[in-house]
């Protein structure tokens, strides 16, 4: 799968956060991937021996961080303006639970969140070309990617992605409800 712009809407209008996506499925599954952002000369790669960042600051292990609770998160998503009624109500419910919380990143948050910078990124309305190059940088990095329901995400979909067990499970009790 590729997703030569994933952020079209940054891209447009000159925001540099927007990448390229490129994914590769086995028998339905994400088992590689890349997240490259071109303005940065970042590149978030993952196969089966792990995710790596390779960049400006050298190449290293990417790994995801456990912040303990959704009370100390920093989530990311796109824009709050892309969810509407039921699934607005539940995504401002975790927006009001933590520290602090951004918009506007497309797939860098993503790759923020495998690098151990951010803790939670909700988002709905992804395609499988949105999460195709993904799913393996967040899962070989140690976290976690499902859809709302908690299957797996490789058809796109409502899509939470977290650094920790513990703030999945105390995002996906919101969105669950």
């Amino acid at each position: 799968m590729i997703d030569p712009i994933d952020g079209t809407r940054a891209f447009i209008s000159g925001v540099p956060v927007w990448g390229t996506l490129i994914g590769l499925q086995r028998n339905g599954r994400a088992v590689m991937g890349m997240i490259d952002q071109p303005f940065t000369g970042e590149s978030y790669f993952a196969d089966a021996n792990g995710s790596i960042y390779n960049g400006p600051e050298g190449e290293r292990r990417l790994q995801v961080r456990d912040c303990g609770a959704l009370a100390n998160a920093i989530l990311f998503t796109t824009s709050p303006h892309l969810f509407a009624g039921v699934e607005m109500e539940k995504y401002r419910e975790i927006e009001s639970q933590v520290r602090l919380f951004r918009y506007g990143t497309d797939c860098y948050a993503y790759a923020l969140l495998a690098a151990g910078h951010v803790d939670l990124v909700i988002e709905n309305g992804l395609k499988p070309y949105d999460v195709g190059g993904i799913i393996p940088v967040i899962e070989n990095a140690g976290g976690i990617i499902t859809t709302w329901d908690g299957g797996r995400p490789e058809n796109g979909g409502s899509i939470i992605a977290a650094g920790s067990r513990a703030v999945y499970e105390q995002a996906m009790a919101v969105l669950n409800r």
